[in-house]
């Protein structure tokens, strides 16, 4: 009786199993002609990206910042290119140092050429946007998705529930490659240092697109795997976000530079105990403006500086041309004090003056202007501390800072040396003139002074 009632039930049952594998049978085809449908759209070949941008670098990094409030504008297919095509420029560096490193060049056969090493890619990039998941091909600079749901939403959980990384228009997953990891890298640590370095190439690139970035490297890397399938042989190390901020980034295009002649300055440095302070920070300043300068003296050869710093003097004063240079610049230190009563040098400032040259001075620099007579009586400037001795009582010394009138520009002392330098670039750019009232420039309420102290300003500077 029992297996009667069994061998019915079976029978009973056959049909509905029967529409049931019928069902998952049309499931599965349609699930296998709607993955034939969008076939075309699961690899995607991205656009050669522009390898002569009008943003440079130092624009990158100037307008750069951690964006952690994006719109969820979706990013262009333009600029994901530009932004995996800038993490794989700098996997590509990594590998061809952790190749060469790790591998021998093959002993070419007789009339061949040696055979260059295929590169050892030692990290991989996964892309999450709103479309789903993708793997980006480095050597195709293409993307293949992988997933179709959008896990953003999961990585922000992921990483201690970010808002930024669900709302920004892509995140980049940079994580390690199963050979390279195997191979080239050697450390957790090296692993972590050179991602960093990847994340930072994709937060400039966008800075440059006025993206938005967001680097995390704190998630839970479990539910990070479990999100994209993650194979146990690749580390998830970095979290790149990027997207278009509330806050619009305004990166500013290159100008053509104008050539033009009031591009070059001449530095008068002592024979010996010049100002190793003011030296640096305007000759930083002039090299970042692309100014050119030349350094001289009354001797050609190495000057020292108060603090044992060396600079080398290029051209003598008694060979310098001023049709050559737009601006003549005295520097400060004690031993500008030589040139107190230096008639080649008080004649040189006179010359400049009478042909309408800009002239600057610092420090010492500033009281040998004013010894040349060419300042007024309420302009000279230098440290407060050394007036009377400098000047003499005709003459007195405005409060600190950095003043421009007349195509004069004068400055206290270390604490201005900046801002003088930027007064200068602005009096000789073209199309820039000089104000034609004075105008002051405030330092930072603390200098430094020799010998690394730091000291506020006060009454006796």
């Amino acid at each position: 009786m029992r297996w009667a009632l069994t061998i019915a039930a079976v029978v009973f049952c056959m049909p509905f199993y029967g529409h049931a594998q019928d069902a998952n049978t049309v499931a599965d085809a349609n699930i296998a002609a709607d993955r034939l449908a969008r076939a075309t759209q699961l690899r995607i070949v991205l656009p050669n990206p522009n390898t002569q941008g009008t943003i440079s670098v130092e624009n990158s990094i100037a307008v750069y910042d951690q964006t952690r409030a994006y719109l969820t504008t979706p990013l262009s297919d333009e600029q994901v290119s530009q932004l995996t095509w800038a993490a794989n420029m700098t996997i590509r560096a990594l590998a061809r140092i952790q190749t060469a490193r790790i591998t021998q060049p093959a002993r070419p056969r007789p009339g061949q050429a040696p055979a260059a090493n295929p590169l050892l890619f030692p990290y991989d990039l996964y892309v999450f946007n709103v479309n789903g998941v993708f793997t980006y091909d480095p050597l195709a600079h293409s993307l293949t998705r992988i997933a179709t749901r959008d896990f953003r939403l999961g990585l922000s959980n992921a990483a201690n529930k970010q808002p930024a990384i669900n709302q920004a228009g892509m995140t980049i997953l940079i994580l390690t490659h199963p050979e390279g990891k195997t191979v080239t890298t050697h450390s957790r640590f090296t692993e972590y240092a050179q991602a960093g370095q990847i994340a930072q190439s994709v937060a400039l690139q966008g800075a440059g697109l006025g993206l938005g970035s967001l680097v995390t490297t704190t998630f839970d890397q479990t539910l990070v795997r479990k999100l994209a399938n993650i194979p146990d042989a690749q580390d998830p190390l970095a979290m790149v976000t990027i997207g278009v901020p509330s806050t619009a980034i305004i990166p500013q295009p290159i100008q053509a530079r104008t050539q033009s002649t009031a591009q070059r300055v001449a530095l008068v440095v002592p024979e010996k105990n010049y100002s190793d302070e003011e030296l640096s920070n305007l000759l930083d300043a002039f090299d970042i403006a692309n100014v050119q300068v030349e350094l001289a003296s009354t001797t050609l050869g190495t000057r020292e500086g108060m603090n044992m710093g060396q600079a080398t003097a290029t051209v003598t004063i008694a060979n310098l041309n001023l049709e050559r240079y737009d601006a003549l610049i005295f520097i400060g230190g004690n031993g500008m004090i030589d040139y107190y009563r230096n008639r080649e040098v008080l004649d040189l400032i006179s010359a400049a003056s009478n042909q309408g040259k800009i002239i600057g001075g610092i420090g010492e620099g500033a009281a040998l202007l004013a010894k040349a007579g060419i300042l007024p009586a309420e302009r000279a400037r230098s440290y407060q501390r050394q007036s009377q001795y400098r000047l003499g009582n005709n003459q007195s010394y405005a409060e600190a800072g950095v003043q421009t009138q007349a195509g004069i520009i004068t400055a206290a002392g270390p604490a201005s040396s900046t801002l003088f330098a930027r007064a200068i670039i602005q009096a000789i750019r073209p199309g820039t003139t000089a104000p034609a009232q004075p105008e002051v420039l405030r330092p930072s309420p603390r200098v430094r002074l020799g010998g690394g102290t730091t000291t506020p300003m006060g009454g006796n500077y």
